[in-house]
């Protein structure tokens, strides 16, 4: 194989096993989310992580660090069960309402990160 092409082969397998993802700053029909709940244009309060599918609300508990700017909570070892089951980051916009999306099936790691003030919230995955 030329270098090149196995270079890019690495890259590209890198890549799939990472994800970066930021919330949707307001409470709107986004493309690649599932609504649950209802908001009323609504900013984003927080992230977070589930596991299964989405009608069981498998809200996984983090380990948070908390900055004086921002939170942050770390979700790991999410390779450990016994069966594959899917990977969700959800976003909330008060208290019943969040969007959710999927994450690669590979993903070991998430940290969410909150900025409250700013009204930003974003979740980063290997």
């Amino acid at each position: 194989m030329r270098p090149t092409l196995l270079l890019l082969v690495l890259v590209v397998a890198q890549m799939a096993g990472a994800a970066e993802i930021d919330c949707p700053s307001r409470w709107e029909q986004v493309p690649g989310w599932a609504q649950i709940g209802r908001a009323a244009s609504t900013r984003v309060t927080s992230a977070g992580m589930m596991v299964g599918p989405l009608n069981l609300n498998g809200e996984l508990r983090g380990v948070d660090r908390i900055a004086k700017d921002r939170a942050e909570v770390r979700f790991a070892n999410l390779n450990d069960y016994v069966e594959p089951v899917e990977k969700w980051m959800y976003c909330s916009y008060g208290l019943d309402a969040r969007m959710a999306r999927r994450l690669p099936d590979n993903i070991a790691e998430c940290i969410a990160t909150i900025r409250k003030r700013a009204g930003m919230a974003s979740i980063r995955c290997r």
